[in-house]
């Protein structure tokens, strides 16, 4: 329902509805994205995921079935992890400018319909890391159900490189030949461009503040540097794929 405002025949839209429905869209969204305590989850890699998941095989069963649930599962949780990564670290860039502008505001240095922008920005955000992170639930509870657990079990999925152990306890082995490419694509991002990004994204939030640059144009870089490291995860885990050797499935016995 839109609110109309008549001054001399003249129909505008009134501004408080619009900032009481973003002040309410704000405390929806910004309510269920809890802090995942990594810390608190169990690390597991997908030579783990995979072991457990055969030990389930009747031995009268092919183990192939399950080997390729196991993988897809383990690289589900790996990407939710990314996805989550990434849309909290938006989330907290746009918290950090909403919180500023609340002084801002309260001192006449900001436009109140740059405050309405980023609050809506803000409930975006929350929304987004929301959704991630109910994937990265989801994944948990599948990787649990495949390998025997409760589907309350939280596990960690951890990466080859992360994980110095595993070449020791599980004699992994070597990376093939095809994985360097894209392993040295995601150490440019991490080591080049994801700094320079960054950098580059506080540079503009401080023209911003001295008028040099639009919210919009602000926001708009923002949503770039959300892209790049979502892309960065999602390489991470291509990387991480391909380091990985089929495991051999056993051929059924001839009769």
């Amino acid at each position: 329902m839109k609110l109309w405002v008549r001054s001399r025949n003249v129909q505008y839209i009134s501004p408080l509805p619009l900032f009481a429905f973003i002040l309410a869209l704000v405390s929806l969204c910004t309510s269920p994205a809890e802090v995942f305590a990594a810390d608190e989850a169990q690390q597991i890699i997908l030579r783990q995921v995979r072991d457990q998941a055969k030990s389930l095989v009747s031995p009268k069963e092919p183990a192939g079935p399950s080997l390729l649930l196991a993988d897809d599962a383990f690289f589900q949780l790996l990407a939710a992890q990314g996805e989550e990564a990434a849309a909290r670290q938006s989330l907290n860039r746009i918290s950090g400018w909403s919180k500023a502008s609340e002084l801002r505001l309260e001192a006449q240095q900001m436009a109140p319909l740059d405050r309405e922008m980023l609050l809506f920005a803000e409930a975006k955000a929350s929304a987004r890391l929301s959704l991630a992170a109910s994937d990265r639930r989801s994944a948990q509870a599948q990787i649990a159900q495949l390998i025997g657990k409760p589907s309350t079990t939280l596990y960690l999925a951890v990466m080859r490189r992360d994980n110095s152990s595993s070449q020791a306890s599980h004699a992994e082995p070597p990376a093939p030949s095809n994985a360097s490419s894209v392993s040295d694509l995601a150490v440019r991002l991490e080591k080049a461009l994801l700094p320079q990004a960054n950098e580059l994204l506080g540079k503009i939030y401080q023209s911003y503040l001295f008028g040099g640059v639009s919210l919009t144009y602000l926001l708009w870089i923002e949503e770039e540097v959300y892209g790049t490291e979502l892309q960065y995860h999602e390489i991470l885990v291509q990387a991480e794929q391909e380091s990985y050797a089929p495991e051999p499935v056993p051929r059924p016995a001839k009769k």
